[in-house]
């Protein structure tokens, strides 16, 4: 996942004191512990799929498909950033068309 032992204990830690997942000691490796979602954080996902929804015909209703795909193209280039820590080259953002003068997106 990229991100160091550390940072997960952090994060999962986090995570239990507000409710959002549970953790279990592993019944076969006492070391080991097993991370579940806790039914408070399924509820989350409910409400992104919604919102998510609603942001996707929102901008769909305003872009041209061209203009779509170059959004999904960008916000692609920009989710790997966290995957693979830095920023992508120039060269391939411009490769896959993803930079455009905002005239082009609509």
């Amino acid at each position: 996942a990229g991100l160091s032992k550390q940072t997960m204990t952090t994060l999962i830690r986090d995570m239990r004191e507000k409710g959002l997942v549970r953790r279990v000691r592993d019944q076969d490796d006492a070391r080991v512990y097993r991370i579940y979602l806790s039914g408070r954080s399924r509820k989350f996902r409910e409400v992104a799929e919604a919102v998510l929804a609603e942001m996707e015909e929102d901008v769909g209703e305003r872009l041209t498909e061209a203009g779509s795909d170059h959004l999904r193209t960008a916000l692609r280039a920009l989710r790997d950033l966290g995957r693979v820590g830095r920023l992508p080259h120039k060269h391939q953002l411009e490769g896959s068309h993803a930079v455009r003068h905002a005239d082009d997106l609509g």
